[in-house]
């Protein structure tokens, strides 16, 4: 390929040549052929001279660890670097470290690799619905705050090619001939295919305003090349996110990209109203199509009503896109099915009320039947949107958000819908103290504001979804706590697991147990935090042999199927805070039991306490009966006065009866007192929909916002298991008795000479 050094000095600035000159020269130097007319370009600069060869003119200090020169490099050079594979700098030039030996190691350099291929971090066909568990781990890093995320090698290639190609700096403008301008339009058409990072930071352009010539070159987000990686891995993602991310504009040219690369292509792209889809129409996708090269723009077939056709016929040699269209529409039953597209993209879903009959009805749209008969998931969904009314779309989409997100927790992957969500700090500016002036602003203006502050800008998932901001504790408060537990080092992070049983032997159970012999202790089983065997959470595992020092409360399942799961908590009265909590369900209630009653029997295998719930809790306490454990279960008598019933019950506490108001007293209690100490996060994420609700007669108490949707088991838990640490306080928690030096004395006695010595004795 040919370069016109003149077409360079007219076409680029000063700034850029000299960045161009500058790359070539350090391609020059490391003996990497550029071809004779770049050769005569630095010679023209001054950068060489023709002698016998081609020599240096002008000394450039290179950075002998990296064989590149750190002062020359443009600012797309310095940006690739940062994504780059981790060396380490004694090493050979093509060994690469592992994630797992960076993050042992400190002495580093950065290495580019020379080129990146696609294949490298796209994944294959048989990955489509069958995740690498690196790849679910990075998206449940990013579930938890974006801070919080944790590299995955695949995502900083995507990124890394990207960036390579942009550091090239080349355009169709650099060729003076038809053969490499056509060579270089292949390139690009392939790069931009396989890339859409690469399209959209090279050649999209958002409509502004407010800059000259009325729009300004995209460069995305680090969340928004999140968005792009998963899009180009073909993932089905639906997304929650803080306001004015600019999704809309990214999504927006990825569909573009889509209708202009692929031949027959349909993107169906679903808009809250007609009004809003014209909006979008004309500002977010015919805007950046008309600014594409013409080279690389089709034909434009149509361009009106919401319908963008492009139609190009090659000839022989030429490259573009057969008959591709991408159409608006306003939401209805069969929007995402109608016309079967290859891609549906749903902007805001927040504010579409039939969310959840036009996914199910769409749902089917996105498998096919392959050439041997199986069904695959080939076609693509991606949707985005924040909290709206919670009376209307907001509501659908968190039905639809929770159901992608238990999916994705239990690893059901065959869901086919990844859940994502970026916190508030995912927006490039929002810092703390960006975050706290608006919280203030909002705050000022009333509890509807103060929702609308969290739906805005979300810390957790359920941030989008408030309804309420009068919670038995602050919302802010809630979220800091949250953010405390996410930020704990590694060392004293809470450990998931599971309990197997310690048996006795000698003392078999009858054929209809579920276990062969009596349960004497239990034993944890630690897990990965995914893990589906998981059933509890440590956060500090018991001091053995102490005495009176543990206590447990259990709020149990009731029946074989729910929505309620079995949850129990450990309260360490010498600590003041909860040790550990069970919270799952399975369809083998007598499993829940089970890991219940094993809990108790590890933090005190020797006196275990538990206050159970008693008007829902008569299966639990007849199994812990017949595991012969009667014993543990505190009896209604053993409570304050006013958190007994009235009701004769003889064991446990119960909620229903007119102990729920001193009952709610002791979770305001223990929150004041213990708060800080409370490392449980299902308890903050309950809390925050625990409510303020006043009835028809002016009654006011605090409950789930919505049973059908959220929790508070954990709630309840903690607090029974903190009741129960209350109501034993006249024993006196004892550490294990250990050696101790009562009196020391000299006794006559024989070595081993038979010589009478003098011997300390310990009595």
């Amino acid at each position: 390929m040919g370069l016109s050094s003149s077409s360079i000095s007219v076409k680029k600035t000063s700034l850029e040549l000299d960045r161009r000159l500058e790359f070539l020269y350090d391609l020059y130097n490391s003996d990497i052929p550029i071809g004779d007319n770049k050769k005569s370009l630095l010679e023209k600069h001054g950068y060489i001279e023709i002698v016998d060869d081609y020599k240096p003119k002008i000394p450039v200090t290179i950075n002998k660890a990296l064989n590149t020169d750190d002062t020359v490099k443009s600012e797309n050079e310095q940006i690739a670097d940062s994504f780059v594979d981790v060396v380490d700098e004694t090493t050979t030039h093509d060994e690469v470290l592992t994630i797992d030996e960076y993050d042992n190691k400190q002495d580093f350099k950065y290495k580019g690799k020379k080129e990146i291929k696609t294949s490298e971090w796209k994944p294959a066909e048989q990955e489509t619905l069958n995740y690498p568990k690196e790849f679910v781990r990075w998206i449940d890093s990013i579930n938890t705050g974006f801070a919080n995320r944790i590299p995955y090698e695949r995502f900083n290639l995507y990124v890394q090619q990207s960036e390579m190609w942009l550091a090239e700096n080349t355009s169709y403008s650099d060729y003076n001939t038809m053969e490499t301008q056509l060579d270089f339009a292949r390139d690009e058409k392939r790069r931009c295919t396989e890339n859409s990072l690469y399209f959209l930071n090279k050649y999209h352009l958002l409509k502004e305003g407010d800059v000259a010539g009325g729009g300004r070159r995209f460069k995305a987000w680090e969340c928004q090349e999140v968005v792009c990686y998963l899009f180009d891995c073909g993932y089905n993602i639906l997304i929650g996110k803080p306001r004015q991310i600019g999704f809309t504009s990214t999504i927006g040219g990825l569909c573009e990209k889509k209708i202009i690369f692929h031949k027959s292509y349909f993107v169906k792209f679903i808009t809250k109203s007609l009004q809003k889809g014209i909006e979008i129409f004309e500002d977010k996708i015919k805007f950046p199509l008309y600014h594409i090269p013409d080279w690389m723009r089709p034909t434009v077939n149509n361009d009106r009503d919401n319908l963008l056709r492009l139609f190009y016929r090659p000839k022989k040699g030429e490259i573009g896109g057969v008959d591709s269209k991408l159409e608006v529409v306003a939401p209805s039953t069969t929007a995402i099915n109608g016309g079967a597209p290859n891609l549906v993209a749903l902007d805001e879903v927040g504010l579409i009320d039939i969310l959840g009959k036009m996914m199910n009805e769409g749902r089917p749209a996105l498998y096919w039947v392959d050439d041997n008969g199986k069904i695959k998931m080939r076609r693509q969904l991606i949707a985005w949107g924040t909290g709206g009314e919670m009376s209307g779309g907001g509501r659908e989409f968190e039905v639809e958000f929770k159901a992608a997100r238990e999916a994705w927790k239990e690893r059901n992957f065959h869901y086919g819908i990844i859940p994502v969500f970026f916190d508030a700090f995912s927006k490039p500016g929002v810092d703390e103290k960006f975050y706290d002036q608006e919280k203030k602003f909002y705050y000022s203006k009333g509890d509807d504001s103060a929702v609308q502050f969290h739906q805005h800008y979300p810390m957790t998932m359920d941030d989008m979804f408030l309804v309420s901001s009068e919670t038995l504790w602050s919302v802010e408060k809630i979220n800091q706590s949250i953010k405390k537990i996410k930020n704990l080092e590694a060392l004293v992070k809470p450990k998931m697991g599971f309990f197997e049983p310690d048996f006795d032997y000698n003392r078999a159970e009858g054929e209809s147990s579920d276990v062969p012999f009596h349960i004497k202790g239990a034993t944890f089983v630690p897990t990965e935090d995914d893990d589906p065997r998981a059933t509890v959470t440590i956060i500090k595992h018991p001091e053995r042999n102490w005495k009176n020092r543990y206590y447990q409360g259990t709020d149990p399942v009731y029946t074989e199927t729910g929505h309620s799961l079995m949850a129990s908590a450990i309260w360490d009265n010498v600590e003041g805070s909860p040790v550990a909590c069970l919270n799952f369900r399975t369809p083998d209630y007598r499993y829940c039991y089970l890991q219940t009653l094993l809990l108790g029997l590890y933090y005190d295998p020797h006196r275990s306490r538990n206050l159970v719930e008693s008007n829902v809790g008569s299966g639990f306490m007849d199994y812990v009966d017949a595991r012969g454990h009667y014993r543990v279960l505190v009896p209604n008598n053993m409570l304050s006065a006013h958190l007994r019933t009235t009701m004769g019950q003889r064991l446990g506490i119960n909620k229903k009866g007119n102990t729920a108001r001193f009952i709610l007293n002791k979770i305001q209690e223990m929150l004041e007192v213990y708060g800080d100490n409370i490392l449980i996060e299902d308890f903050w994420i309950q809390l925050k929909t625990f409510v303020r609700k006043v009835s028809s007669s002016g009654n006011e108490t605090f409950r789930v916002e919505n049973p059908k949707y959220y929790h508070d088991d954990v709630i309840d838990a903690v607090v029974y298991a903190y009741i129960c640490g209350q109501s034993f306080t006249h024993l006196t928690p004892m550490e294990p008795e250990t050696v101790k030096m009562k009196k020391v004395k000299n006794k006559l006695s024989y070595d081993n000479n038979f010589n009478l010595v003098f011997k300390k004795t310990m009595i």
